[in-house]
């Protein structure tokens, strides 16, 4: 049914004509985003090792906040099951 629809799209709606696109106004260096991609995997890499190596309630909560927002994409709704499991004590 997607795929119809899709090929439907393709066939029927059809742009007019072509439009001239401006860049993006936010310009970012090449080391900007290497700096910002290291802290990211960082991160990614050395928060649950940190969590599990030192028994802080604080970084717990900083890693399971960090991975509920790495692994979702979408609303309020999406998080919140996730942050549940990790957040709230069981019982």
């Amino acid at each position: 049914m997607i795929a119809a629809a899709a090929i439907a799209g393709l066939l029927l709606f059809k742009p007019t004509q072509d439009c001239a696109h401006d860049p993006l106004p936010i310009a970012v260096s090449q080391r900007a985003g290497v700096i910002w991609l290291a802290l990211f995997c960082t991160l990614l890499m050395g928060l649950p090792v940190l969590a599990q190596l030192l028994p802080s309630h604080a970084v717990a909560m900083v890693d399971a906040f960090f991975r509920s927002g790495l692994l979702v994409f979408g609303g309020g709704h999406v998080v919140l099951p996730l942050l549940q499991a990790e957040v709230v004590p069981s019982g």
